[in-house]
């Protein structure tokens, strides 16, 4: 199905939604695009204390600010309606067609847990427009960018830099039990994309095994496979500027940040996938592996 969500908007303003003030325009916008510019000059490989590196973000700035401008808008819309219906305005902006597939494998309601790959760029908003439950809580590490999306960030269980696990687990495993719905990235890292890379499916073997201790914390938990496709765009990947990058990981890094910010890098059709819902019990992990590969292997 393709997305069906609110056209682009300049300002930091979407139908139905109450106008931030322009103070907190301006400091959200500021704040967002100081972080964008920060992480395309290092996609670029200028790390921090880089000489020249304070310079090459002021000039970066002006090519993200309307990146900027959108995230923002992005998270007043999760603020005023939601994950799902800001997962819905940003995929629409960020894949030129969306398409969800047995949306029908997702229980309505009661402890569901959604186990998903993690090819990156749109791939959480992606989940957020295709998952049908307002009870979505999301596991996340912590990262500054979230400091700025205030809204998201509160929908979010992240786990501290500095550890935090077992607070974290126990956590997100009370959500569980009250009948709220959990996603989860186990692969703790960026992965290939399976549009791109249909042969990766290996890396799911470095996946974490924390749907098992869900398994035993939650009874009555079902849990949902998904595969997210199609969010990296081939000629980003194919674009000389990637080959400044020598090792493959930053390149692809590289690719990502030059898709989010040129327009015609965006023409992808991402593709969200959902397998089968395995009642947990031991060795659950096992089936959720097989469920992905199976998907990951028959594409769209």
């Amino acid at each position: 199905m393709r997305s069906a969500a609110p056209q682009p908007s300049d300002g930091l303003r979407a139908p139905g939604l109450p106008d931030p003030t322009p103070a907190e325009n301006a400091a959200r916008v500021k704040q967002l695009t100081d972080i964008c510019a920060a992480d395309l000059v290092e996609a670029f490989g200028v790390g921090p204390g880089t000489g020249g590196r304070r310079l090459l973000e002021r000039l970066a700035r002006p090519l993200v600010r309307g990146t900027a401008r959108k995230i923002a808008l992005y998270d007043a819309i999760v603020g005023e309606a939601g994950l799902g219906a800001g997962g819905s305005w940003a995929i629409s902006h960020m894949a030129r067609r969306f398409e969800v597939s047995s949306s029908g494998n997702v229980p309505p309601e009661g402890p569901l847990l959604i186990v998903s790959n993690h090819p990156g760029l749109a791939d959480a908003v992606a989940l957020f427009a295709a998952i049908p439950r307002r009870d979505l809580r999301v596991v996340a590490a912590w990262r500054p960018f979230l400091d700025a999306l205030p809204n998201t960030a509160e929908r979010l269980l992240t786990l501290p830099e500095n550890g935090g696990r077992v607070a974290l687990i126990r956590t997100a495993a009370r959500h569980l039990r009250s009948g709220g719905a959990l996603l989860t990235f186990p692969a703790g890292r960026i992965e290939p994309d399976p549009a791109l890379f249909p042969g990766e499916a290996r890396a799911l073997r470095d996946w974490s095994e924390s749907v098992e201790l869900f398994a035993r914390l939650v009874p009555g938990l079902v849990v949902v496979p998904a595969v997210v496709s199609g969010v990296v765009s081939r000629a980003a990947l194919r674009n000389p500027l990637v080959l400044v990058r020598r090792r493959e990981e930053d390149r692809r890094w590289l690719a990502a940040a030059l898709q989010m910010l040129l327009p015609p890098l965006r023409r992808v059709e991402t593709r969200v996938s959902f397998g089968r819902p395995l009642r947990a019990r031991d060795g659950v992990m096992a089936g959720v592996l097989a469920e992905t590969r199976r998907m990951m292997r028959s594409g769209p």
